[in-house]
This record gives C-alpha cells, sequence and structure tokens, in this order.
C-alpha cells in the first residue's frame, strides 16, 4: 500500500460516548488538543422510591431534592430531605450522578466509572457538535496510517531516532519526551511504547509495530484496523504495517525538516496531522510495501 502525505483542509468525527455533560458550541474555533467535549462513564445505576421514602406525592419530589438532575454526588450526601424534626432522607452511598428523576416519583443514581474527555485532533473550526459527535474541519500537512490506538492527542513533533530505520526502544525515552508526538522510526515494542507513555510523551508515530506486543497494552479487544479510545492508554500511530516495516525515508526527511512543529494524531481517522504553513513542506506518495519473501514482514517495494 501507498499514503500520500500532503497538504489539506481535512473534516474528522469525534464520535462521543454515552453520558457528554459539556460539548463545544457549533461554529467555535479551536486548537489540536483542546477539549470538546467532556462527560462520565457509568458502571450502573439504581433507582430510589424517593416519593415513598419521603412520604409525599411523585410530583412533589423535585421540589425536595438538595442536589438537581445531572449533578454529582459525594458519598454520605443527603440527596433529598423532607420535614424538620422527624425528617425523612435519602442520603448517597457511594459516589455518582443523579441522572433521572422519574414520573412516579423514582431517583436513578449513577455509580461513576470514569470521567471522560475528547480533544480535537485539528486546527479549525467546529461544523457540528451533538450528543453524538463533533465534527472539526481544519488545515494541515497530513497522511493517512493504516491504524492507529488510544485517545486523540497533540503535542510537538519531536524525532526520536537518528534514521527512519531506527527502532524506538524505552531506554531511549525520558521525561523530555512529555507533551511530544514521537516519531520512532521502523518499529517500536510494546515496552518502549508503555515507557512513552509513562514519561508523558503525546503519541508515537512509527511505520511498524507487532501486533501481540499491543494486546498487553490495549487489551485483548485491540483491532488490527485500529482502537481509537478515551482511556488513557498510550497513543500509537502506524503507517505502514503490523511486523516489521521501513519507514518511507522521503517522508522522515519531510517530519525532520518540520520538527518542533505542533502535530496530532487523530486516532478517529487514523490520520496524522502537522500544523505548518503550506510552503513548509511538499507532497510526496509514500513508497508502496510489499512482503518479504519468507513473509515475515514488509519492505519498500
Amino acid at each position: 500500500m501507498s499514503a500520500r502525505w500532503s497538504y489539506d483542509t481535512w473534516q474528522t468525527e469525534l464520535r462521543l460516548p454515552f453520558g457528554a455533560s459539556s460539548i463545544i458550541a457549533t461554529e467555535a474555533t479551536v486548537q489540536a488538543g483542546e477539549v470538546v467535549a467532556r462527560g462520565t462513564r457509568y458502571r450502573g445505576t439504581r433507582r430510589v422510591n424517593a416519593a415513598k421514602v419521603l412520604a409525599c406525592p411523585p410530583e412533589q419530589v423535585r421540589d425536595l431534592l438538595r442536589v438537581r438532575v445531572g449533578e454529582s454526588v459525594r458519598s454520605g450526601a443527603i440527596i433529598a430531605r423532607q420535614g424538620q424534626r422527624f425528617a425523612r432522607a435519602i442520603v448517597a452511598a457511594e459516589d455518582g450522578r443523579i441522572v433521572h428523576l422519574d414520573a412516579e416519583g423514582g431517583v436513578h443514581i449513577a455509580t461513576v466509572r470514569a470521567e471522560w474527555e475528547v480533544r480535537s485532533p485539528l486546527d479549525g473550526v467546529v461544523r457540528d457538535a451533538d450528543a453524538r459527535a463533533v465534527v472539526v474541519e481544519g488545515a494541515s500537512w497530513a497522511i493517512s496510517g493504516i491504524a492507529a490506538f488510544g485517545p486523540s492527542r497533540a503535542g510537538a513533533l519531536t524525532l526520536a531516532v537518528d534514521a527512519a530505520d531506527e527502532e524506538l526502544v524505552a531506554s531511549r525515552l525520558d521525561v523530555s519526551a512529555a507533551g511530544r508526538v514521537l516519531v520512532g522510526g521502523a518499529r517500536v515494542s510494546g515496552e518502549a511504547l508503555a515507557r512513552a507513555h509513562a514519561v508523558g510523551a503525546a503519541g508515537v508515530v512509527v511505520a511498524s509495530a507487532s501486533f501481540r506486543a499491543l494486546l498487553p497494552v490495549y487489551g485483548e479487544d485491540a483491532s488490527a484496523f485500529g482502537t481509537p479510545s478515551d482511556e488513557d492508554v498510550p497513543t500509537l500511530f502506524i503507517l505502514g504495517a503490523f511486523g516489521h516495516a521501513p519507514f518511507d525515508r522521503g517522508l522522515f526527511d519531510a517530519l525532520r525538516r518540520l520538527d518542533g512543529s505542533r502535530a496530532a494524531i487523530d486516532a478517529e481517522n487514523g490520520r496524522l496531522h502537522v500544523f505548518a504553513q503550506p510552503d513548509a513542506s511538499r507532497p510526496l506518495e509514500a513508497a508502496a510495501l510489499s512482503l518479504e519473501d519468507d513473509l515475515s514482514g514488509a519492505r519498500l517495494a
């Protein structure tokens, strides 16, 4: 396969998990790495018959709530209360969020598993935004790969190897990689990927990786087509192949000239963006790959 490195206007659709509590407005201007939506992932919900506990009509429950629908509660907090001397109350058994009040006076309390954020992989304008997805449009130098894993992240483009045929190894990574999109050369191991994430790297760009080595990092449900995620896992962009494959030298040189530029990995659409002027690079077609004779990897055709 081959891929084209070019400057263009791109559009990305960022699908949102269930439970969005904050979504950016349509036509808002954003930068890569900026949060466009936030929300909560729940472990489960339980219903409390508040009308019965408070000994009141269902329509009166809303007026007795101390916590509004949509707000979070801490364990031990009073959710609703009726009366003074001989008061009746509903107390939160654990941290959670009030997600619904039904017509029968039932209060639905969700247990929070984790908070999530979705960030823009583009400098641009929000063209559409709702509870399902946020669509962002913007211009950049970009190239598509075969797969991307983890959340979309942005940072300073940084060459982490000296040559296109080098592999990114864990021993080369330290805290100086924090906040950077690392160009890792021909290949990255699972150990180096985990190390990059541990020191705060925004993401890793490589020509290839062993799919088997990615399973301990992304779980058994990881797909060879890529696994975008809003979890706190490493962000990885694979240009060419699973197994072994060389990094296209022309593209490596182009990225070397843009070293230090702002960049982002769009995990949802499997694309690397570099934010530089239209004349900062030149379009090129990355060389196609073909299988080695022993099927152990890929080589430039």
